[in-house]
C-alpha cells in the first residue's frame, strides 16, 4: 500500500487535486445537503405524506417532487435514487482516469443486486416491467432490459451477462464455462440465486480492494477499510443466516463465500465456517471490538439477519462519514453513495410509517448525522 504521502499518482496528496480536486469538491457539496437532524424532525411531523413535499422544499430534494402526482414510500425512495444516479453521472462524465475506473467500480455492486433480482423475478414468473421499476437506477446498464425477457439461462448467460463488466466476476463464479462457447449455461435457480449472488460480492468485492490497493496513497487507506468493513459484515451475515435458516449449505460451502478480505479473514473466518450457533458465531468475532458491538445491540438473544442488518447500519454510517475526514482521496465517492441510499431509505421509513398509521414508529429509523456520536 502507497504512503499517503506518495510523490505520484491517484493516491498523492501532493498532485491530486490536478485532476480530480474539482470532482471531490463537488461530491462534498453534495455531503453538505445530507439531511439534518432539523430535517428529519420536520418530516416526522408531517400529518400526510403528500405533507412530505413541505420540508422537503428546503433540501436539495426541493424540485423531486414537482412532476409526481400519487407520492408513496416507494416512489419517493426511487426519486432519491434517481437524483442521485443523475448526479453520479454529472460526475462519471466528467471524470479522468483513474478515477472514472473507480466511479465504474461503485456500480458494480449495485448491478449485482439489479440482476439477481431479475433472475429471481423471470424464474418466478414475475411482471417484467414492474421488476424493472423496483430496480436500483445506479446499477442499470445499456443491455440490463434483456434480463427479464431472455428466453432461458443459456441466452440470459451468453447474450446478456457476459457482455456487461459483470463478466468477469461469472467467470470466476462458473469457471467451467467457456464464456467464448457455446457450453451449458450456470444452474440458475430459486435456491441457489443468493448463493450466486454472494459469490458475485466476493468476487467483486476482491477484485475492488486489489483496484485500490494499486491506487494507493489515502484512497486506499480509506477504501481497503471500509471494503473490509462490508466483506466481514458479509460473512457474518452469511453464517447467521446459515445457522438461523436451517440452510443446506455445507460449513465448506459457507468459508467458499467469504471474501479473502477483512478483520476476520483467514482465522476468524475458518472459526465462523464451523459456528453451529449464535454463541459460537459471537466468539469468533468477539476479537473485534467493532462486531462485538454490533451483536450487543441485536435486541434478541437469537440473532436474525434482520435486526443484524440494522445493527450493522450504525458502524456502517460511522465509517464512511468519517471517509470525509479525510481529503484527497477517491473513498468519498463510495461514501456518499452509500450515505445517500441510506437517507432514501429513511424517507421511505417516514412515508410508510406514516401511510400505514405507524406513528409511534415514526422515529425508529437511523439517522445519519447522530452517527457522528457513535
Amino acid at each position: 500500500m502507497g504512503s499517503a504521502y506518495s510523490s505520484g499518482g491517484a493516491g498523492s496528496a501532493l498532485t491530486f487535486n490536478i485532476d480530480d480536486g474539482f470532482a471531490e469538491g463537488i461530491v462534498r457539496g453534495h455531503f453538505a445537503g445530507i439531511l439534518s437532524r432539523t430535517d428529519y424532525t420536520n418530516l416526522s411531523q408531517c400529518e400526510t405524506v403528500d405533507d412530505l413535499a413541505v420540508p422537503l422544499a428546503s433540501t436539495d430534494y426541493a424540485k423531486m417532487l414537482s412532476s409526481s402526482s400519487a407520492v408513496d414510500g416507494g416512489l419517493l425512495r426511487r426519486l432519491c435514487l434517481e437524483k442521485l444516479e443523475q448526479q453520479f453521472q454529472e460526475l462519471r462524465a466528467g471524470a479522468l482516469q483513474p478515477m472514472g475506473k473507480f466511479l465504474d467500480y461503485l456500480t458494480y455492486g449495485y448491478m449485482i443486486d439489479n440482476v439477481c433480482l431479475l433472475i429471481s423475478g423471470q424464474l418466478n414468473g414475475r411482471d417484467p416491467e414492474e421488476q424493472f421499476a423496483s430496480l436500483n437506477p445506479l446499477g442499470k446498464f445499456p443491455a440490463i432490459s434483456a434480463v427479464s425477457v431472455a428466453d432461458g439461462p443459456q441466452s440470459l448467460y451468453d447474450y446478456v451477462l457476459c457482455q456487461t463488466p459483470l463478466g468477469p466476476y461469472f467467470k470466476k463464479v462458473f469457471p467451467y464455462v467457456d464464456m467464448q462457447i457455446n457450453h451449458a449455461p450456470p444452474p440458475f435457480g430459486e435456491t441457489n440465486i443468493e448463493i450466486i449472488r454472494e459469490s458475485l460480492y466476493k468476487a467483486y468485492y476482491e477484485d475492488f480492494y486489489r483496484f485500490c490497493q494499486h491506487l494507493g496513497g489515502i484512497t486506499a487507506e480509506v477504501m481497503c477499510e471500509l471494503l473490509e468493513f462490508e466483506a466481514d459484515r458479509r460473512a457474518i451475515t452469511i453464517t447467521v443466516n446459515a445457522v438461523t435458516l436451517n440452510s443446506e449449505m455445507t460449513k465448506d460451502d459457507r468459508f467458499a463465500l467469504y471474501p479473502r478480505i477483512g478483520k476476520l479473514w483467514p482465522e476468524a473466518s475458518a472459526k465462523l465456517a464451523l459456528a453451529d450457533n449464535q454463541e459460537q458465531i459471537i466468539e469468533a468475532v468477539q476479537f473485534c471490538q467493532e462486531y462485538r458491538r454490533v451483536f450487543d445491540e441485536v435486541s434478541n438473544s437469537h440473532a436474525g439477519a434482520d435486526s443484524l442488518d440494522e445493527a450493522f447500519k450504525k458502524p456502517m454510517i460511522k465509517k464512511n462519514l468519517l471517509a470525509f475526514e479525510q481529503q484527497f482521496h477517491y473513498g468519498v465517492f463510495w461514501a456518499w453513495l452509500k450515505l445517500k441510499e441510506h437517507e432514501a431509505d429513511n424517507i421511505q421509513y417516514i412515508a410508510d410509517a406514516i401511510s400505514y398509521n405507524k406513528r409511534e414508529h415514526i422515529n425508529d429509523f437511523i439517522g445519519i448525522q447522530e452517527m457522528w456520536d457513535y
